[in-house]
């Protein structure tokens, strides 16, 4: 395994990894993950050892960005549409599914409970 870059050098660095980013933005690794996975936070891949590199000060910037917009109340989906980020087959697959089981009640359910029968 190898040592841990210091914070000055990271710093200065162009590129940081994931772990290099919680640590200068003090962003959950698991948050990260997940706009990394959602395509909110690009990142380039070394060759080598396919380690996702993060532009450093893009990557705090879109963060910062990320989390005022999340503040304003803007969903993940937003987030994707305000930064053009076309979902993966899959990801619409879920959002469809979520969206059918948040709406499953129909109208007559709703009138049920609204005007019981006698």
């Amino acid at each position: 395994m190898s040592r841990q870059r210091s914070l000055e050098t990271i710093r200065q660095a162009e590129f940081v990894t994931i772990g290099e980013l919680v640590r200068l933005t003090a962003a959950r690794y698991s948050t990260l993950k997940f706009y990394t996975e959602e395509g909110l936070l690009p990142f380039e891949q070394a060759e080598e050892k396919l380690t996702r590199r993060y532009a450093r000060v893009s990557s705090i910037q879109r963060l910062e960005e990320i989390k005022e917009l999340r503040a304003k109340g803007m969903t993940v989906l937003q987030l994707k549409e305000h930064y053009g980020v076309i979902p993966t087959e899959k990801q619409e697959d879920t959002y469809i599914e979520m969206a059918e089981e948040t709406h499953s009640e129909t109208i007559e359910d709703k009138l049920k409970v609204l005007c019981p029968a006698k």
